[in-house]
């Protein structure tokens, strides 16, 4: 009897194996339908979970560990092609066809691009932790189905080789740079991997999951063992908060006129470094905000003495409808360029910094094209020349210059024009 229930639930989970496959070539075949590099990913682990465990009761079923040895193979594979799609036909990585050859450039510019914010996270995160993570799978599979890739030169070798091999395809595909970076991140996540999943007491957990070996572990190699999931949950966990941080703000912001006749007037209610900000009549009483559905205080309570957890941008105040009326205190300079969906760093460079200085008020990009809002902040009486650079961070090309002559009255009051 429980021969029978082996072997139906092994041929149940090959075939939702089977059915997860139909379902991802399904959807990559639609036109203007694709997964995102997360869904791809966990697609696949999905589709390799089915696989295993069909295959692991077969080869109970059988008393030996064939079925989990092909098994290996048919992850191997799958990876493999993950990996060549991810690489080459991803939708969301965009074309390119850059090349760049100085070793920690491309590093260097996402590391100065989080320290300036000028760069969205998720996109640097997505490139420096993708890159060192995309090969590492590499250390598990190369030792455990090739023999001599248990020295660890020989496994170097041939992931030096293997991240060649992509950094070309990209280049040949116009799917990505070609980086030495690339390659860097690449070896070292592959090494780091091989490293750790070669401690005795990992290696020998690994050896009992997937080829049915019967290694005994002690209390040092389960200590090992744990360390190591810990550290992986922990940094899973990081990328979950960083992109969820990035989506959301976290709480929902309402605003709540209660006025129904107010007394003529503009009322000040707030002012920042760049805006004086009024309502248009008397009623800063009747004003509120509610967060998250719930929490309900006065506007001008949460601008000027703020008792809450919550905060309101600027950008917020921007809401319809509540009769806010906003007055810049400085001269605002609005610049856009068509970057695409290039990773960026901007450079402000300005003649003469006792004249002016350039805020960045706001910053936003959409299909492709960048938007940002400067306030041009006198210093003192005079002319100045601003230039705002931007590069492809990966390539370090120039992507975008303009150029400003900027004029600073005896009021402070800035006035520009632009420069050809």
């Amino acid at each position: 009897m429980k021969e029978k229930i082996s072997i139906i639930s092994s041929s149940l989970f090959y075939l939702l194996s089977v059915l997860f496959i139909g379902i991802y070539l399904y959807i990559e075949l639609i036109p203007n339908m694709a997964f995102d590099t997360t869904q791809r990913v966990f697609h696949f682990c999905l589709i390799c979970l089915f696989i295993y465990l069909g295959s692991l009761l077969l080869s109970k079923y059988l008393k030996n560990n064939k079925p989990l040895k092909i098994s290996l193979w048919i992850f191997f594979i799958l990876y493999l092609i993950l990996l060549i799609t991810l690489v080459a036909f991803d939708y969301f990585r965009g074309n390119s066809s850059s090349i760049n050859i100085i070793p920690f450039d491309t590093i260097r510019g996402y590391v100065k691009a989080f320290l300036n914010s000028s760069a969205n996270l998720n996109i640097i995160v997505y490139n420096l932790v993708g890159n060192i993570v995309c090969l590492t799978p590499l250390a598990f599979f190369l030792p455990i189905l090739f023999k001599k890739q248990n020295k660890f030169k020989i496994f170097l070798i041939t992931t030096i080789g293997i991240t060649l091999g992509i950094e070309f395809l990209q280049l040949i595909t116009m799917s990505g740079a070609f980086d030495v970076d690339d390659i860097i991140l690449n070896v070292l996540g592959a090494s780091i991997a091989y490293l750790i999943l070669n401690i005795k007491g990992i290696k020998a957990l690994l050896n009992n999951i997937f080829l049915l070996e019967k290694n005994k572990l002690d209390k040092k190699d389960w200590i090992k063992v744990i360390v190591v999931i810990v550290i992986f949950i922990v940094i899973i966990f990081s990328l979950i908060v960083i992109k969820n941080n990035d989506l959301n703000n976290n709480y929902s912001i309402e605003f709540i006129d209660e006025s129904t006749t107010c007394k003529e007037g503009q009322e000040k209610i707030y002012e920042s470094e760049k805006y004086i900000y009024y309502f248009n009549c008397l009623k800063s009483d009747k004003v509120y905000v509610r967060f998250n559905g719930k929490d309900k205080y006065l506007l001008k309570d949460i601008l000027n003495n703020n008792p809450t957890k919550y905060e309101i941008t600027e950008h917020d105040l921007d809401y319809p409808g509540i009769g806010i009326i906003k007055e810049a205190k400085m001269t605002e300079l609005v610049l856009t360029a068509d970057l695409g969906n290039k990773a960026y760093n901007f450079k402000q460079i300005i003649e003469n910094e006792d004249i002016c200085n350039l805020i960045l008020d706001k910053n936003f990009r959409q299909n492709g094209i960048l938007e940002q809002h400067f306030f041009i902040k006198g210093i003192k009486e005079g002319r100045t020349i601003i230039e705002l650079k931007y590069y492809n961070i990966e390539t370090n090309e120039e992507l975008y210059l303009k150029k400003y002559e900027i004029i600073i009255d005896n009021n402070l009051k800035a006035s520009y024009k632009e420069l050809n």
